[in-house]
């Protein structure tokens, strides 16, 4: 059994599996439009981790981004960390070299 926080990225390519291209745009307003709602934002070494407030809303709205995502970006790893007390929820999205650039290339991410 491997460790759960051992990387699992292996050969995956950095690269969005959407072949429809208004399909791609309006993935990539979503994208957007969720992470204008990030209330923090924390490089990791391999990634980013996005805080948003704990609201029913914007947990439901996070899984079906999530959901959608794992077939068109299969190289990140996505990760919910719900805070103690209802405090902020936390996404944390992890990939191989050229991931956390592939996010800044698209999200204006620095």
């Amino acid at each position: 059994m491997r460790n759960f926080f051992q990387s699992s990225f292996g050969q995956v390519p950095v690269a969005c599996q959407l072949q429809d291209a208004k399909q791609m745009q309006e993935r990539l307003e979503e994208m957007k439009e969720i992470y204008k709602l990030a209330q923090q934002r924390q490089e990791l070494a391999d990634g980013y981790a996005f805080s948003f407030a704990s609201e029913d809303v914007l947990i439901t709205r996070l899984v079906e981004w999530i959901k959608f995502e794992r077939r068109c970006c299969q190289f990140f790893s996505f990760e919910l960390v719900f805070e103690p007390q209802e405090g902020p929820l936390w996404l944390c999205l992890r990939g191989p070299e050229g991931a956390k650039e592939w996010l800044q290339g698209y999200l204006a991410v620095e």
